[in-house]
C-alpha cells in the first residue's frame, strides 16, 4: 500500500492523510489531497512529483508549489542544470497536449549544491521578485521535517504492522494510527512552549521529549477519550510528559554509505511498546 500525508512544516503538524494501493502513484495521491488544502497554501514536494498537469492542477486551485525536479526531467532542466546560472524565469510547457487549464507556467529555477556537493534544482511557481531565492530555499529546507514525521509514523506508531486481515479493519488501523500522530503533534505545540520556557535559564535550549511524550499518549489515548474528567486527566497526563525533554542539537549529519541490509527496527526508532 502507499501512504501519503499532508504536512504543515512550519507547525510540524500532520493535516490530512491518504492510503491507496500500491498501484495508485504518489502524483495521482496528491491530485485527490489538494482539494483539502487550506487555501492559498505554499506546497513542497520532492522529486517524485513534479509533473505539469498536476502544477496546473494546483495554481488552478490558488496554490503555489516548491518543488525538487530530478536532472533528467526535460531538456530544459538538463540545460540550466548543466549552465553557470543560479537562477532564471521560464514559461513551461507541457510535453505532451492534456485537458488543461493552461498551456504554459511562469515558473522560476533554482539551483544550489546539496550536502554532498552536487547541483539540485528546485522549481517553483513563486515568481515575485520580492521574495528572493534563499528565502525559498530556506523554506524549501524544511520540508525534511516531512521525512522525519514519516519515521514516527512507520517506526513509532508502527503503522506498516497491521492488527486486522479485513479490508475496513485495515483502513480503520492505518488512520487510526495517522489520527493519534496528528492529536499528538497538535497537543506538542503549547507543550513545547511550556518546555521552553521552564528551561529559558539553562545553556542550551531544550525540546519536549517526542517519544516519550507519545509513548505516554498511545497508552493513555482511549482513557483520555473515555474519561469522565478529562480537563483533569489531561492536566495530570501534562504533568507528567512535562518531565521529559531533551536539548535540541543543530547541525548533526551523518553521511549515508553503502547499502547495508536493513533492520528490522533501528535500535533508536523502537516502536512504542
Amino acid at each position: 500500500m502507499r501512504g501519503t500525508l499532508v504536512y504543515d512544516v512550519l507547525n510540524q503538524v500532520t493535516t490530512d492523510a491518504l492510503f491507496t494501493p500500491k498501484s495508485v502513484g504518489e502524483r495521482a495521491c496528491a491530485s485527490q489531497l489538494i482539494k483539502n488544502l487550506p487555501k492559498s497554501s505554499v506546497i513542497f514536494m520532492d522529486r517524485g512529483y513534479p509533473a505539469f498537469w498536476l502544477f496546473d492542477q494546483l495554481q488552478s486551485s490558488g496554490h503555489d508549489f516548491v518543488v525538487r525536479a530530478k536532472r533528467d526531467s526535460n531538456s530544459v532542466i538538463q540545460k540550466f542544470w548543466d549552465s553557470s546560472h543560479t537562477e532564471i524565469f521560464i514559461d513551461l510547457k507541457p510535453s505532451r497536449r492534456f485537458n488543461l487549464h493552461s498551456e504554459s507556467i511562469p515558473v522560476r529555477l533554482i539551483k544550489k549544491k546539496d550536502k554532498k556537493g552536487e547541483p539540485m534544482v528546485i522549481i517553483t511557481s513563486i515568481i515575485d521578485p520580492s521574495v528572493n531565492k534563499d528565502e525559498i530555499l530556506i523554506l524549501y529546507d524544511k520540508r525534511w521535517y516531512a521525512e522525519e514525521n514519516y519515521k514516527i509514523l512507520k517506526s513509532k506508531l508502527n503503522v506498516e504492522h497491521i492488527s486486522s486481515r479485513s479490508f475496513h479493519g485495515v483502513y480503520c488501523d492505518i488512520y487510526a494510527k495517522a489520527l493519534i500522530l496528528s492529536f499528538a503533534q497538535w497537543v506538542a505545540i503549547p507543550l513545547h512552549d511550556a518546555v521552553k520556557h521552564k528551561m529559558k535559564n539553562k545553556k542550551n535550549s531544550y525540546k519536549l521529549n517526542f517519544s516519550k511524550y507519545l509513548s505516554h499518549l498511545n497508552r493513555s489515548f482511549v482513557f483520555l477519550i473515555h474519561s469522565r474528567s478529562l480537563f483533569k486527566e489531561m492536566n495530570h497526563f501534562i504533568e507528567i510528559v512535562l518531565k521529559y525533554y531533551i536539548p535540541i542539537r543543530f547541525g548533526r549529519t551523518f553521511e549515508r554509505g553503502k547499502r547495508v541490509r536493513i533492520p528490522e527496527y533501528f535500535i533508536n526508532y523502537r516502536p512504542l511498546s
